[in-house]
């Protein structure tokens, strides 16, 4: 669970459109997780700003305190993701995706479309 995560937004003709794509990005998929009451595999979750918005706070929180960050959401990381090249891995999607939120949120896309979450 959690290997490939998509963000989407629903065009007017009904289609999906892929605007964000994440491999194994575990604190990513935790915060799903935690936020959406639970992820399953191969299923829309409906997101919005709001919740988006708390996606860019996790980040900064992480790029802020590293792992530590995880604390502050009761959540906890065995040793093996403690290692630096994970550590630098998931760093560098955290990184991506504050970037990416930094331009979505106050673009009006959100106002305009529907996103989705994908956990494949």
């Amino acid at each position: 669970m959690g290997l490939d995560m998509y963000l989407f937004k629903e065009k007017e003709n009904g289609e999906n459109e892929e605007v964000f794509y994440w491999r194994k990005a575990y604190p990513i998929m935790d915060f799903f997780e935690a936020e959406l009451n639970g992820v399953f595999n191969c299923r829309y979750h409906m997101v919005d700003r709001v919740i988006l918005t708390e996606l860019l706070e996790f980040c900064e929180l992480f790029i802020n305190e590293g792992f530590s960050a995880l604390d502050y959401y009761g959540w906890h990381w065995t040793d093996e993701y403690e290692k630096q090249e994970w550590y630098d891995y998931h760093m560098e999607w955290v990184i991506k995706t504050k970037l990416f939120l930094e331009k979505l949120l106050p673009s009006g896309d959100l106002d305009k479309y529907c996103y989705k979450f994908y956990l494949d």
